[in-house]
């Protein structure tokens, strides 16, 4: 694979904004289904995104050769069409910045050799096999070292690298007709601390067995706590895409939903996205248009408090960038995207939240969770809360309701904070899919959910 320099020049051509953003990326999967290895692959990728603001638009391409980029501006410099109304004013709200954050070179999962890495999946699999109720399974590893560099013809040049790796194990337990499907997933930036995990494992299988004899829960509404992985998928599908400005600019109606200032929760609720977390997988310290990440409130004590913005919205809405201008690869233009979202601690222990609680639900894992504003919420692993205990577990169908109602209904927020590192199951938007983004935060209270 074709390794590049660092060293290529952007420059304006015809005073025009350029920007190129140079990518290398290292990843490998491996899939083991019920015993058979299915594939174990190494696929290592490189590319180049170009592109330059011409007449208020945007005209781009890419390649795989470094020493074609002034070849290719001036190709995109005689491309023709028509003019955006809005105008853009990039150099505006860029500072020009040169920086390298380099960490991860020692920590490079493709470095390690891919036997080594089925030699480890193969020790959780052993645990897997001395469960009698486990009757299918699938285990799926990635990993990946990226690195990226980002230049512009105004003197941005900055550079950084990321490692991520880990396992997701899907099995589904069955004892006489009750069923449970269940997922174990442990993430992490180096390999190393994947390692030596089974009492983990051991330890969500024997609660997963408890599953098989849940009762369906009474359909109604419900105190409810939910986990820091679940208040956080929550967040990320219900509210943090509703905040992505292109969303909103592209739907002149839906700006009504988005008024700065706005309460929309109780005071001590703060909900942020931000990408400068290293230890995440939702870590893009720049994004994909040299912008520093920033720490953006969506909401700051119960208001509503800023949009997601690339250069573009931030420019067409005058505002600020928040460095949430990302793509999956150099093939494809930066839009906007969540990073790591999550929810601020409080200041109250999971234990101090039940406490009051005479009849509630605590839903600890989700399935899946879809919709914007407007949600369904599907559960996973749910207990019963009743007279502030921690009780039997419950089948619960789905939970139906809408984001801003449930914001302005939590009652109290932990004093934990768990961010969840997402190797698989990434972030899809537009035909850009699969976006590694971390969420979670803190558990939240909820003074009333629908339950079905």
């Amino acid at each position: 694979m074709k390794k590049y320099s660092g060293g290529f020049k952007v420059y304006p051509i015809n005073g025009h904004f350029v920007d190129v953003r140079s990518e290398e990326e290292y990843p490998t999967e491996i899939l083991i289904e019920d015993g058979e290895i299915k594939h174990a692959l190494e696929t290592p990728s490189s590319g180049i995104f170009i592109r330059i603001l011409k007449n208020n638009r945007w005209f781009m391409t890419s390649t795989v050769k470094e020493q074609d980029i002034k070849a290719k501006i001036r190709e995109l410099d005689e491309l023709s069409g028509y003019s955006h109304k809005e105008t853009l004013n990039l150099e505006e709200l860029l500072n020009p910045i040169k920086e390298s954050v380099i960490k991860y070179e020692l920590l490079n999962p493709s470095k390690i050799n891919l036997s080594d890495k089925i030699e480890l999946l193969k020790e959780y699999e052993s645990t897997i096999k001395k469960y009698k109720e486990i009757e299918t399974y699938r285990i799926l590893y990635n990993d990946k070292y990226l690195l990226k560099r980002i230049k512009n013809s105004i003197g941005t040049d900055v550079e950084y690298d990321k490692a991520v790796c880990g396992f997701t194990i899907d099995f589904r337990m069955r004892k006489n007709k009750n069923t449970f499907s269940g997922r174990f997933s442990l993430g992490n930036n180096a390999i190393e601390h994947l390692k030596h995990n089974e009492n983990r494992l051991i330890e969500y299988l024997q609660e997963a067995k408890e599953f098989l004899s849940a009762k369906p829960i009474k359909s109604g509404i419900y105190r409810t706590i939910l986990s820091e992985a679940v208040a956080g998928l929550l967040i990320h599908e219900a509210l943090g895409h509703r905040a992505e400005s292109d969303f909103i600019i592209s739907q002149e109606d839906n700006t009504i939903e988005w008024p700065v200032g706005k309460r929309v929760a109780n005071r001590g609720v703060n909900i942020v996205d931000f990408g400068g977390m290293p230890a995440s997988s939702g870590y893009s310290p720049f994004d994909d248009e040299g912008f520093l990440a920033r720490k953006t409130y969506l909401i700051k004590d119960g208001l509503l408090n800023s949009k997601l913005h690339s250069l573009t919205t931030a420019s067409q809405s005058n505002e600020e960038p928040t460095g949430n201008a990302r793509a999956i690869d150099a093939e494809h233009e930066p839009i906007v995207r969540m990073t790591n979202t999550f929810i601020e601690s409080g200041k109250v222990s999971f234990k101090d939240m039940m406490s009051d609680i005479k009849e509630g639900i605590y839903i600890k894992t989700v399935d899946h969770c879809f919709g914007i504003s407007t949600y369904i919420l599907v559960p996973q692993m749910a207990y019963l809360i009743r007279n502030g205990k921690l009780r039997e577990p419950v089948k619960i169908s789905s939970i139906k309701g809408s984001i801003f109602k449930t914001l302005r209904n939590i009652e109290d927020i932990s004093n934990d904070f768990k961010l969840i590192f997402n190797v698989q199951d990434g972030c899809n938007k537009v035909n850009q899919k699969d976006l590694s983004v971390g969420f979670g935060g803190a558990k939240v209270k909820i003074k009333k959910i629908r339950v079905e």
